[in-house]
């Protein structure tokens, strides 16, 4: 963020692919890369197919699959701080293809909304829809 606020996700991806991790193996580090720039705009499967014709799809498969699904959860986690007032996962109700998660705290309202929209990703890769209230269950 320091480098490019506005496009800090492109900024980040490039900082992490000119100088990656060492702790992450050399097979992984794209994914860590290219997780830090899906993180901030919306994905769509219009973005995806764009990001294949890219240096994304030079990857194998494999790597783009599992990017892809690191980022819908780091999506969300990013989401869930949005608001920068102290937001908490609460507690998680499931039942079949759904699950509920209720955000707590000051800015509840303000992150289970942004996690609603994150969840973008997660609703393309995943047939499990996710939905995410502010407050906690009675």
């Amino acid at each position: 963020m320091e480098t490019d606020f506005a496009n800090h996700h492109k900024a980040g991806r490039n900082i992490l692919l000119l100088h990656p991790p060492l702790e992450i193996s050399e097979r992984f580090r794209p994914i860590v890369a290219w997780t830090s720039f899906l993180h901030k705009k919306s994905v769509g499967k219009e973005k995806i197919e764009k990001l294949k014709g890219k240096n994304f799809g030079k990857m194998p498969e494999e790597i783009q699959d599992l990017t892809l699904k690191v980022s819908a959860i780091v999506r969300l986690a990013d989401a869930l701080d949005y608001s920068r007032i102290e937001s908490r996962l609460g507690k998680v109700r499931s039942k079949k293809k759904l699950v509920v998660f209720y955000i707590e705290g000051q800015g509840a309202a303000i992150d289970a909304e942004r996690m609603k929209k994150k969840s973008d990703l997660w609703h393309l890769l995943y047939e499990t829809k996710l939905e995410f209230k502010p407050g906690s269950v009675e």
